[in-house]
């Protein structure tokens, strides 16, 4: 759906046409897009081929701004984490023009970050798991420094939460950051989903979800200065 008027109205639902393996099986779509310097969009999606295979961490491309999409390559194939798989992953185009993908091991207890990466405009990708960094699922934003921002919510008793780590420009050397606390209050497991955006030089506002002892969840907001 697209929508010309700011919102006030929306065009009918269009299909994403994916190819014959994912065909009939569930889709979803969940992460930041990235944007090519042709102007295509690249947009993150999670696939799988049958109702007991793992999932698949795919992308998308429009080259019409969003009007339509289609499938364009696998970024992180199930097979190779069974039988968790691959599902929610956040796309970065970085300075060098290599675009990394930060993502989700499917039901994987661990809920350790894998990391894919493509030099050729998301044609292709390597894959590899990130060492001692946990938390799910994972966005990522560039700051005005030059360094990235890396956000995710944490899920292991007692510090439900979300944390963060600033690393290096070309997303090499994510274990060796600093893991930051933004929050650890959380009263059970199903909090997270952290996104950021960087208000003014050097200001980060960050939001997430909570759930805690009296209500369903809420949304809630924290401030850092870097």
């Amino acid at each position: 759906m697209h929508s010309d008027d700011d919102g006030k109205t929306w065009s009918e639902p269009r299909d994403i046409m994916m190819p014959g393996q994912f065909h009939g099986w569930r889709c979803a779509i969940q992460g930041h897009p990235a944007e090519l310097p042709d102007g295509s969009l690249l947009l993150p999606a999670y696939a799988t081929t049958g109702p007991s295979d793992p999932m698949n961490s795919v992308a998308l491309i429009s080259h019409d701004r969003g009007m339509t999409f289609n499938f364009l390559s696998v970024i992180a194939d199930g097979k190779k984490n069974t039988p968790h798989g691959f599902d929610e992953n956040s796309l970065l185009r970085l300075a060098d023009g290599d675009i990394v993908s930060f993502i989700r091991p499917a039901g994987d207890p661990k809920q350790e970050l894998w990391l894919s990466r493509s030099s050729d405009n998301g044609a292709s990708w390597n894959l590899s798991r990130v060492e001692g960094v946990k938390g799910v699922p994972q966005k990522a934003i560039h700051l005005s420094d030059g360094r990235i921002l890396l956000v995710y919510g944490y899920r292991f008793e007692p510090d439900y939460g979300a944390r963060c780590r600033i690393i290096d420009p070309g997303c090499r050397k994510i274990s060796s950051a600093e893991e930051i606390v933004v929050c650890r209050h959380g009263s059970g497991k199903d909090v997270g989903y952290p996104d950021a955006v960087e208000v003014s030089p050097g200001k980060i506002l960050f939001v997430y979800y909570m759930t805690d002892p009296v209500s369903d969840g809420h949304i809630e907001a924290a401030w850092m200065e870097i």
